[in-house]
């Protein structure tokens, strides 16, 4: 049998097998619901399980480079990720069981799994000979996947991993073919034909090639990307944890039990009418002060710019916290996730005084609840004075704000920003 480079990876196979289960489960369970979250969620995991395959084939394709195939799988492993956690997500909002490992169903499961990913299980077209049966039940049904779900992520994990040493060990495309240049460039033979002149505008074109890729490839901006990804990555591991500390506690946990420092009382009003709307304060593993949230995480994460930033943890006031946010400050402050999140340059993460933060400044954020955003941002003007300029796309266009990278959700933030900016 001769197929598709693909169609060998184990992790294709089943990104396949996932594939058409989710479109038996939308057809199944989630068609006949109008809600709109739930419409919202359909459309969210059929853009999920699409990227896994289409992100694995690309990975494999003969003009990939070795960097290009390490992200690509990368992407899939997050799409997988983000998959997980939305049917977590179906199956708390249905109050339906995510069974434990040592289930006798999830065992059946990952035998199914293995079982239907053998590459003997492929016709000669190249399609499976078994197909996947989604169980009637849609708690069975949304295990049956997870299951599958969390043996992707271990192959993919792996899979990068292997990519990742043999880069390491052979280097990759640009880098193998400088050293041959180089290697030629060394020949005698060669030597012997080249003037004093011509070797000096050799060099001097390396360079200007070496200044170029420095410019494209902005390694300042490439460090504060990778900022970005853990930041994302420790919220959405964040979010999980806590929805497993719910599912066993019933609540949220309090400050207390996540933060490093003493949580501070968010109040809206002044004086004796003041209301208390939540609590806030901040979660850093490696603080002295950080408490043990294990099992459901060794060690809780930090943001990469700690002590300059922090993720931000707010929860209702009541013993038993019912709703969370979790915030951080990103580095690239137009970040398209924090665009979609309704969250540029610091539009998100509204905290009342006395709060260990100013209101608003955070570009980012998890919770089982709506985001608190800004709907009036500011800039600073042509006097270098914090003004309000509206919505964040008006502040773009407004003339009156001749630095773009000087938008902020909030007049305080823009203030704090900018020393003497307020007057």
């Amino acid at each position: 049998m001769s197929f598709p480079k693909y169609k060998y990876l184990i992790t294709y196979r089943l990104s396949e097998i996932i594939f058409d289960l989710v479109d038996q489960f939308i057809l199944s369970h989630l068609s006949n619901l109008g809600d709109l979250s739930y419409l919202s969620l359909k459309d969210q995991i059929l853009k999920a399980t699409r990227s896994i395959k289409q992100n694995i084939i690309e990975a494999v394709s003969e003009v990939a480079s070795l960097k290009s195939q390490i992200k690509l799988l990368g992407v899939a492993y997050g799409s997988v990720e983000e998959l997980i956690a939305d049917f977590e997500d179906f199956l708390r909002r249905k109050n339906l069981e995510i069974y434990p490992k040592n289930h006798p169903k999830i065992i059946a499961f990952r035998r199914l799994g293995k079982n239907l990913s053998y590459l003997s299980n492929l016709s000669p077209l190249g399609e499976l000979r078994k197909k996947p049966t989604l169980p009637a039940s849609s708690q069975d049904a949304t295990n049956l996947i997870l299951t599958l779900c969390h043996q992707l992520s271990f192959l993919l994990h792996r899979q990068i991993k292997s990519m990742e040493a043999k880069f390491i060990e052979e280097g990759g495309y640009t880098e193998n073919l400088f050293l041959k240049r180089l290697k030629k460039l060394k020949s005698p033979k060669l030597l012997r034909g080249f003037t004093l002149m011509e070797l000096l505008i050799i060099i001097a074109l390396i360079a200007i090639l070496a200044t170029a890729l420095l410019v494209l490839f902005n390694p300042k901006r490439q460090i504060e990307k990778a900022w970005d990804a853990k930041r994302k990555n420790d919220l959405n591991t964040l979010r999980k944890v806590l929805e497993d500390y719910y599912n066993d506690k019933g609540c949220y946990p309090t400050g207390n039990i996540i933060c490093y420092n003493t949580p501070k009382e968010n109040k809206k009003g002044v004086g004796a009418g003041a209301t208390l709307v939540g609590y806030s304060c901040n979660i850093c593993g490696t603080k002295p002060t950080s408490p043990n949230f294990s099992p459901y995480l060794s060690v809780l994460p930090c943001d990469p710019q700690h002590p300059t930033k922090d993720y931000l943890y707010q929860y209702d006031p009541s013993p038993c916290p019912q709703w969370f946010r979790i915030y951080s400050m990103f580095s690239i402050r137009d970040d398209s996730d924090s665009k979609f999140l309704g969250c540029p340059y610091g539009g998100c993460g509204l905290a009342y005084p006395p709060a260990p933060t100013p209101q608003y400044g955070y570009d980012y954020g998890v919770s089982n609840t709506v985001l608190e955003s800004s709907n009036v941002y500011n800039c600073l003007d042509k006097t270098n004075v914090c003004n309000v300029c509206n919505t964040y796309d008006q502040c773009l266009i407004d003339s009156g704000c001749p630095d773009k990278n000087k938008i902020y959700g909030s007049r305080g933030w823009c203030c704090a920003t900018n020393p003497g900016a307020c007057r």
